[in-house]
């Protein structure tokens, strides 16, 4: 007979975010996902179980289980990644700042190169910036 993970529980202050997250359309598929991964872990479905409904690894519903239990829901969202950080800080308000003046002398218009020549940022920059 093959192992089984004890059943985690959710505390009684955070049952209704996991639940909410759940139904939620609006929170990000990966808030969902655990939100459910840990939903189903307290109500005793098994791990292997979970990771098939979600097409995933067990390894990843431990993962999450783990976290939660460790650090309740703050530890169900992205932790800070390595690298470089972001070095457009601003850049949207800057942008939107920028395009509300005048464009220079000789064009009538602003667009993605002039923009990014006159805010010192690259063209994929300015695009990035205006979705969002």
């Amino acid at each position: 007979m093959g192992r089984h993970a004890p059943t985690i529980k959710i505390r009684e202050e955070d049952r209704a975010t996991p639940e909410r997250w759940s139904r939620s359309k609006t929170v990000s598929a990966y808030q969902h996902e655990r939100a459910i991964m840990i939903l189903e872990s307290a109500a005793g479905v098994a791990v292997n179980e979970i990771a098939k409904q979600w097409n995933t690894y067990p390894n990843k519903v431990i993962v999450w289980r783990n976290r939660y239990q460790k650090d309740g829901l703050s530890g169900l969202r992205d932790k800070p990644r390595k690298g470089r950080p972001k070095i457009y800080k601003d850049l949207t308000e800057r942008l939107l700042k920028r395009i509300s003046d005048p464009p220079p002398h000789g064009y009538a218009r602003w667009d993605a190169p002039l923009l990014s020549a006159d805010l010192q940022v690259s063209d994929d920059a300015i695009w990035r910036a205006l979705k969002e």
